[in-house]
């Protein structure tokens, strides 16, 4: 009997420090965890929210906000939606974690089938201005062959950010002449940001592609190029056109979205 009582307490001695020293630090641990998760979802919550916030005041009379994706299955975003837009419908379709599948694939076969996007960035070419005191940092500035003070990187929006793109395209023209009368090519190089009046390129900015242009050696004094920059659904077609020669340059780069 005292051996039966010893081995019942010394296999409680056994559950107690395996509690200690292995389930309890664990649900400790699950606990953080948990709290940390709670946290970054109200965070990430939060930034949705806000995004969405700035969007509605962007276009008039949403009347209707669709919620797709695993995400919007939450109870809490749906809530969290239906209190901060009051005066809009909530729409959460069946499957709606599968929409964002299903509507890529629909985009696959029927681009046409979305009537428009919205642009999350402001896109540009980087451009070599005359340099402006107000608007240009001093470190950006330099004097050309000319005399002609100017800045380089400086940045060229052909796009804003939040601009409604139809599926057929939204076509920007710009015409490029050369800064020295002797120059015979350039590189048009397109960049992307989310900062509102932006003048000049740095780190934080997105580089989408570029196109090198170029004329023949006997075309002398001055010559043009004609840009045209076709925004779609989710890429730019860039063509480039010489009009002394007619030559033609062109590429279609992604939309970074």
């Amino acid at each position: 009997m005292n051996e039966q009582i010893s081995l019942d307490e010394k296999l409680k001695s056994i559950e107690a420090s395996i509690f200690k020293d292995e389930i309890k630090p664990f649900k400790d641990k699950l606990k953080i965890a948990q709290s940390l998760m709670k946290s970054f979802f109200e965070v990430s919550l939060e930034q949705i929210i806000q995004h969405v916030k700035k969007i509605v005041e962007t276009i008039p009379n949403i009347r209707n906000i669709l919620i797709v994706g695993g995400y919007g299955e939450s109870s809490l975003l749906q809530e969290s939606f239906k209190k901060e837009f009051p005066l809009s419908n909530i729409v959460i379709p069946n499957e709606s974690s599968l929409a964002v599948i299903k509507g890529a694939v629909l985009f696959g076969h029927n681009p046409r089938a979305i009537s428009a996007r919205i642009l999350r960035y402001f896109y540009g070419a980087a451009a070599d201005d005359i340099f402006d005191p107000e608007i240009h940092p001093e470190e950006k500035r330099y004097v050309d062959e000319n005399g002609i003070g100017r800045c380089k990187d400086a940045f060229g929006q052909l796009i804003a950010k939040d601009t409604k793109v139809p599926s057929k395209g939204k076509v920007v023209t710009e015409i490029e002449l050369p800064l020295m009368p002797d120059q015979k090519s350039y590189d048009l190089r397109i960049y992307c940001t989310e900062k509102i009046d932006a003048s000049v390129i740095d780190e934080s900015f997105k580089y989408v592609g570029r196109l090198d242009i170029s004329v023949p050696e006997y075309i002398e004094g001055e010559w043009e190029a004609e840009e045209h920059f076709v925004f779609g659904m989710a890429e730019i077609n860039v063509s480039v056109t010489v009009r002394e020669t007619g030559e033609k340059t062109e590429s279609t780069f992604d939309l970074l979205e």
